[in-house]
This record gives structure tokens, C-alpha cells and sequence, in this order.
């Protein structure tokens, strides 16, 4: 991890050596990840070259995590780019998330603004799981401003369903 912090693009090419498996998919995000919080324009000029596709969606959500840290609407428009569906909701999962936690009305209005498909559903699901834990002022924001009927009564159900499921393994949720 150190040579990754030091100089992600040497760590980078030091993992990819690495045989397959999940060892090598933790060194590459992780030194994925460490460019993009030091070199955006690298590490995402690198990605957009990367022949393979997996390493490539892999690369493209690392970016997007490490640069919603520092800028969560910015990475969220870079990742609604993304040219591949499936890396583009995987992306966007993370930096829509990390939105929400910070703007959660903003949030909402963008993923709304995208429209009702199939794949918008699936990330407004996913970021509302993941605020299951936030204070209740940020999941009721975030459902409140979202814009599809549809898509505010399923955030409920997930919020209840996660709610119900720790009140059985005995945690309380926040309050």
C-alpha cells in the first residue's frame, strides 16, 4: 500500500503483474484509487485506455470513489460519461451516494432529471440502501426530492425493510 500512496502509477504497473484473483483487483483499485486523488487527468486518461473491459470498470469506480471524496458532484457528471452501462451505474452508485450524504436534495434532482429507466432506478435503490445509517433529516430529504412516485416507495420499503432487519439483530438505528 505504501508504494501506491508514494507513486501510484509504479504500483499500478506492479499489480498488474499480479496473478488473477482478489488480491491483484485490491491492488489495482487501491493504486487506481491513489492516482486519482494525486493525478485525476492521469489516472482517468489511463482508464479510458485500458483495453480490458473489466479492468477498465473496475478503474473507472475507483476514480469515481476517490474522487467523490474530494468532489462528489463533479465525479458524479464525469461518471454519467462513462461509455459502458454497466461501469456507468457502478460509478455512479458511489458518487451519487457520496452526493446524497453531503446534498441530498441536489442528488435526487439530478438522478431524477436522468429519467425513470431501469438503470436510474437501480443506482436511486442502491443510494438509498446506503443511507440506510444516515440521519433520518438526510433519507428524508433524499426521498422527499426525488421526483418518480415510483422510485420514493421503494426507497421507503428499503428504509423499513432495513430498519426491521436491525431491529432483529438488536442494533438501533439512528436517531
Amino acid at each position: 500500500k505504501m508504494i501506491a500512496v508514494q507513486d501510484p502509477p509504479h504500483a499500478l504497473g506492479w499489480a498488474l503483474q499480479f496473478p488473477e484473483g482478489p488480491g491483484r483487483e485490491h491492488a489495482l483499485n487501491y493504486a487506481v484509487f491513489q492516482w486519482a486523488s494525486r493525478d485525476l487527468a492521469a489516472a482517468t486518461g489511463w482508464a479510458a485506455s485500458v483495453p480490458d473491459p473489466s479492468l477498465r470498470a473496475n478503474s473507472e469506480v475507483a476514480i469515481a470513489r476517490s474522487w467523490s471524496v474530494q468532489e462528489a458532484q463533479g465525479a458524479t457528471a464525469w461518471a454519467a460519461g462513462i461509455p459502458d452501462p454497466d461501469g456507468r451505474t457502478a460509478a455512479l452508485k458511489t458518487t451519487l451516494l457520496k452526493w446524497a450524504e453531503g446534498n441530498p436534495a441536489a442528488a435526487a434532482q439530478w438522478i431524477g432529471e436522468r429519467g425513470a429507466t431501469a438503470a436510474n432506478e437501480e443506482i436511486f435503490k442502491s443510494v438509498t440502501s446506503g443511507l440506510a445509517g444516515a440521519h433520518p433529516s438526510v433519507r428524508e430529504l433524499w426521498l422527499n426530492s426525488t421526483t418518480h412516485p415510483g422510485w420514493r416507495a421503494a426507497g421507503e420499503q428499503i428504509l423499513r425493510n432495513t430498519q426491521d432487519d436491525s431491529r432483529r439483530k438488536g442494533a438501533r438505528p439512528k436517531s
